[in-house]
C-alpha cells in the first residue's frame, strides 16, 4: 500500500494544478456550451412552433378539401340525376317522334300500295275485258263498233 501512496499524492497534485489552471477555460467552455445549447433549444422550439403552425394549416386545408370533396360528390350526384331526367325526356320525345314517323310512313306506304294495287287491278280488268271482248266479238260487231265510234267522234267535232 505504501507503493500506491506516492503515485496517489502525485495524482492529487496533478488534479489540483489542473483545477487551478483549467478552472477558467473549463468555466468558459461550459458557458459557451450553455449558450450554444440554449441557442439550439430556441432554434428547435422555433422550428417546432412553425411545424405546429404548418400542421394546423395543413389540417385546416385537409378539412376544407374533405368538405369540397363532399360538395363535389353531391354536385356530381345532382348532375347525374338531372342528366338522367334529361336523357329520359329526350328518349320519350324520340320515342314519340319515331312512332309518329313510323305511322306516317306506314300510311304513306299503305296509300302507295293501295294506289298501285288499284292501278294493277284496273289494268288486269281492262286486259281481261279486252281478251273477253276479242273472244266474243265477231267481225260484224267490230264493224258496227267502228261506225258508232266514228259517229261519236264526228258529233263531238
Amino acid at each position: 500500500m505504501h507503493a500506491l501512496f506516492a503515485p496517489a499524492i502525485n495524482f492529487f497534485i496533478l488534479v489540483g494544478v489542473l483545477v487551478y489552471y483549467m478552472r477558467e477555460p473549463i468555466k468558459k467552455f461550459i458557458m459557451d456550451r450553455h449558450v450554444v445549447f440554449s441557442a439550439e433549444v430556441k432554434a428547435v422550439s422555433t422550428q417546432l412552433r412553425e411545424a405546429q403552425e404548418r400542421y394546423e394549416e395543413f389540417s385546416a386545408k385537409l378539412k376544407m378539401i374533405e368538405t369540397e370533396i363532399a360538395a363535389l360528390q353531391e354536385q356530381a350526384r345532382q348532375d347525374a340525376k338531372a342528366m338522367r331526367l334529361r336523357l329520359l325526356g329526350d328518349a320519350r320525345r324520340a320515342h314519340s317522334n319515331i312512332i309518329a314517323d313510323a305511322k306516317t310512313a306506314v300510311e304513306s306506304l299503305f296509300l302507295d300500295f293501295r294506289f298501285e294495287l288499284q292501278k294493277e287491278f284496273g289494268a288486269r280488268v281492262v286486259d281481261r275485258c279486252e281478251q273477253y271482248l276479242r273472244q266474243k266479238l265477231t267481225g260484224d260487231d267490230r264493224v258496227r263498233i267502228r261506225r258508232e265510234f266514228s259517229r261519236q267522234v264526228e258529233s263531238i267535232q
